[in-house]
């Protein structure tokens, strides 16, 4: 298989993602045709990233359980150390939450884990502000998997996934998690607890200094996560990143947690909503600010 070389401004090195097609339910297996290795070096004075990895990947024909592959490698040729971040942009995906992703990097750890991004504005970050030191290459696996759920999944058939994988060296800011100022199992006010370990439970409900702002709490591996309501564009992202471990379901109007411990989900109403499934305690917060607690 050739491979080429192109030189392009510090933008970005990209690797293009194919289309996933659903046809058959029960008589056609994944098909995936990789072709055009290409080799694509971005320079800018002391800076430069090398991305390579296979251009295109066509998969047809796939059925829940079938997965595929693609590697690639980003090499740091500048003589100083870089931070970048991995992304997907141009995305068309009709599968929703049934089509995820795994991407680990060459000592087997994984980056990412979640449902694939359904959005086609703008990019979608797999992975923010990785450094990286002068001379050393970076191995990646992305894997992409089409979840058996054991339940019909027709409605699914003849369904696409576009989308172009690839690498910027823009500074993404990392988001501060929200900390409330006062706690409660149930309507918190300014005059609740400011401690929340002081509740006795690992879901509850917290608001800010000024009273303004409401959201669902867990206390999960023994760190805190608040989830706010009236905040779908940054929550759907948030939620992910707490249960990282796990593989969340999403779609354009909810994504949905569960590790068997502990269950959360936000939408696009506003709304939030957690439980702790061993003890028996779930709150949530609505669009309006009502708050429900139970257990």
């Amino acid at each position: 298989m050739n491979k080429k070389k192109v030189i392009v401004p510090i933008v970005a090195g990209v690797a293009t993602l194919g289309i996933l097609t659903g046809v058959s339910y029960a008589y056609f297996s994944a098909k995936i045709t990789e072709n055009n290795k290409t080799e694509t070096i971005m320079k800018s004075n002391e800076l430069g990233l090398t991305f390579t990895g296979v251009s295109e990947i066509n998969a047809n024909s796939m059925i829940p359980g079938d997965s595929f592959t693609k590697t690639f490698s980003v090499e740091n040729t500048s003589n100083r150390a870089v931070t970048y971040n991995i992304y997907m942009e141009n995305i068309t995906n009709e599968f929703n939450e049934d089509l995820v992703y795994t991407l680990t990097d060459d000592n087997g750890e994984v980056v990412s884990e979640t449902a694939l991004p359904v959005t086609n504005t703008g990019k979608s970050y797999l992975k923010t502000n990785i450094s990286i030191d002068t001379g050393v290459t970076k191995n990646y696996t992305l894997k992409i998997e089409y979840k058996y759920l054991d339940t019909p999944q027709n409605d699914y058939q003849g369904s696409s996934f576009n989308a172009t994988l690839g690498i910027d060296t823009e500074q993404i800011q990392e988001e501060v998690a929200w900390v409330p100022a006062y706690y409660a199992f149930g309507d918190p006010t300014t005059s609740s607890a400011t401690d929340y370990t002081t509740l006795g439970r690992n879901v509850f409900v917290g608001l800010d200094s000024d009273g303004s702002q409401k959201g669902v709490c867990i206390v999960r591996n023994g760190e805190l996560a608040c989830f706010k309501n009236n905040n779908w564009d940054e929550e759907q992202n948030h939620i992910q990143e707490v249960f990282s471990d796990i593989s969340c379901t999403s779609n354009s109007y909810t994504v949905d947690c569960n590790d068997g411990y502990f269950g959360c989900y936000v939408n696009s109403d506003g709304d939030v909503a957690c439980g702790d499934n061993l003890a028996g305690f779930a709150c949530d917060v609505n669009s309006s600010g009502r708050v429900n607690c139970a257990g």
